[in-house]
């Protein structure tokens, strides 16, 4: 478990105890033993000034949670994240590579294990870190076996801010190319609010009826927001 070590103020990186340096923390006790502040500190690797490296990292944590959080780091505007002494063009390049590469690590793993979906839930888990921080809407499919596992998700439809168009031939073609049972239908709504639309609801209920004309059954739609779902299932849409 992670565990952070407060330091006196005007005392440097460099000054400290090594049993107190993030980095050498990070060498004997695994990286799981610092704080996101002492993970960020180290990805920056100096400080500026008078700030040391952990309290411009310290910083950038405190504005990331004015915006939901560290996973929505991608959504601090440029000029704020300046306005943090230290961050200048080299750690914004640094904060939006930090940001795409926990995401792409999160897809890969997902694939990787194969998982099986038993509850929205399950879903919102495995979209929320990849959508929740997105600022236009993408209309994704979880294609499942008998038994549930992921085969397979497919970016189906990438929208505006307001609207998303989706076509049942794009929906469906890989369902029946791979022989899925099922279907998990999953997009965001940038606003963070995750109560479905008209659309949403018309969407759903036009998808279900072309599944059954193709003996592949759209199990769910799951809408991700901020910090929360909403399965059309469990409102008995579907």
């Amino acid at each position: 478990m992670s565990q952070h070590i407060s330091m006196p103020q005007h005392i440097k990186m460099k000054d400290l105890p090594p049993a107190q340096r993030p980095y050498e923390r990070c060498v004997t006790y695994g990286a799981s033993s610092l704080s996101d502040e002492e993970l960020l500190a180290l990805i920056f690797r100096s400080g500026t000034g008078n700030l040391r490296v952990t309290q411009m990292a310290g910083r950038v944590l405190e504005l990331a949670e004015e915006y939901g959080g560290l996973a929505y780091i991608d959504r601090i505007p440029e000029n704020d994240l300046k306005a943090i002494a230290g961050i200048g063009a080299v750690r914004l390049v640094q904060l939006k590579c930090l940001g795409e590469l926990s995401k792409r690590m999160a897809s890969r793993v997902a694939q990787i294990e194969k998982p099986r979906i038993h509850k929205p839930g399950d879903v919102y888990a495995l979209f929320a870190g990849q959508l929740q921080a997105l600022e236009n809407e993408e209309v994704w499919a979880l294609y499942l076996d008998g038994a549930n596992a992921v085969l397979k998700k497919s970016l189906i439809s990438k929208g505006t801010v307001n609207a998303s168009l989706i076509s049942g031939r794009e929906l469906f073609k890989e369902a029946v190319r791979i022989a899925a049972a099922g279907i998990v239908m999953v997009h965001n709504h940038p606003s963070g609010v995750f109560e479905p639309s008209l659309e949403d609801i018309q969407l759903t209920k036009r998808m279900v009826m072309a599944g059954q004309l193709l003996d592949v059954e759209v199990i769910d739609h799951v809408i991700i927001g901020r910090g929360g779902f909403c399965s059309l299932k469990e409102k008995g849409v579907i």
